[in-house]
């Protein structure tokens, strides 16, 4: 599994895990503190491990639905949407959610202290005593909650993966990698800006942005920057088949343009086209600024995709790439590529052997 599931996956599973954790404190907190207050809520029928476990279990089922909801409705939504008018439609659905959990969780727990059926008196009784609305609880759930969702916008604002390098000091150091980058840049944009207002260029870019996205984390590309009307994908450079990545991420980006054509006609007049250039090779990778810290790629491969990219126009190629690159590639039915010589770059002093790419 890889791309947009596989990192949904992973948010939903710091979700889940985040809100165990949390109740495992709890319940640690509890029995250390406070033991002999919860000795006196547990019959001789119920064991305390009976009691942990029980309330693990209801922390995961909160936990698990509550980060489904989380990454698998509500971010894509509410993405455009403030964080705290998206945290108010959360903690509504969660507390609704939590006290619905908690309704037969503690029928069951009467049923267990009294150790007779659910709709006897007696447990009814027990239900009454120990169920309230304003629990405890509320005060863990919600501001873990609302950690949560803000570390799921936190993520997404740095790209999939780069908080947690972020966080554990991965290029503190800077390191030297192999990296391939992918330079893609909007056809005509001065033509299609002048056409439009401000504003509504300013959502062009964003639907085309958006469109686009999947098609990268699917392929396994990271976003690294934006830049006005274009952007630049990385991935990680093998010398093997798995670099066709950056090739089917250029198509398939392509692709979901073209399936919203329709769409971009009817609200803009105009579908986005674009073209690529790709280079791959070694890069310093580091941490770099003090107020806003973000992780920066340097080297002479970035500048040499920025301006195999600027070439695409002059030489009538929606994709160019490297020959360096597609030396690594092994044959492929699907795509041909098609040698258009050494081409000088601005700013190099060789030559840079360039082949034009498209689909056959």
């Amino acid at each position: 599994m890889k791309g947009r599931r596989a990192i949904r996956l992973r948010q939903w599973l710091a979700v889940t895990a985040t809100t165990l954790l949390a109740t495992v404190l709890s319940i640690l907190y509890d029995i250390s503190m406070r033991h002999e207050a919860i000795a006196e809520k547990i019959s001789p029928s119920i064991s305390l491990m009976h009691y942990v476990v029980l309330n693990l279990t209801g922390a995961f089922i909160a936990g698990a639905l509550i980060g489904a909801f989380m990454v698998y409705y509500l971010q894509d939504r509410l993405s455009e949407r403030s964080y705290g008018y998206s945290m108010i439609i959360l903690l509504v659905i969660v507390i609704t959610v939590m006290t619905i959990i908690r309704v037969p969780y503690y029928l069951i727990y009467a049923a267990q202290q009294t150790g007779m059926p659910v709709t006897s008196p007696e447990s009814m009784k027990v239900f009454r005593d120990t169920f309230h609305i304003a629990d405890p609880v509320y005060f863990i759930i919600i501001p873990l909650v609302a950690m949560q969702q803000l570390m799921l916008q936190v993520s997404n604002k740095f790209g999939p993966g780069v908080l947690w390098k972020i966080i554990r000091g991965t290029y503190n150091t800077p390191k030297i990698e192999n990296r391939i980058f992918m330079f893609a840049d909007l056809n005509d944009s001065t033509t299609i800006a002048e056409t439009l207002s401000d504003e509504r260029y300013h959502q062009f870019l964003r639907n085309y942005f958006g469109n686009i996205t999947y098609s990268i984390l699917n392929s396994g590309g990271e976003i690294y920057q934006y830049l006005g009307d274009g952007i630049i994908i990385v991935w990680k450079y093998y010398g093997d088949e798995r670099d066709l990545q950056c090739i089917d991420c250029f198509f398939d980006m392509k692709k979901e343009v073209e399936k919203k054509r329709e769409r971009y006609q009817k609200k803009y007049g105009v579908v986005p086209g674009f073209k690529a250039g790709i280079h791959c090779g070694k890069v310093v990778v580091g941490e770099i600024g003090i107020i806003k810290r973000d992780i920066s790629y340097s080297g002479d491969v970035v500048n040499t995709a920025s301006r195999i990219q600027s070439m695409c126009k002059e030489l009538k190629s929606e994709l160019l790439i490297s020959n360096e690159l597609l030396r690594s590639f092994p044959p492929v039915s699907i795509y041909e590529a098609k040698s258009v010589g050494s081409i000088h770059l601005k700013g190099k002093v060789k030559d840079v052997e360039l082949s034009s790419v498209r689909m056959k």
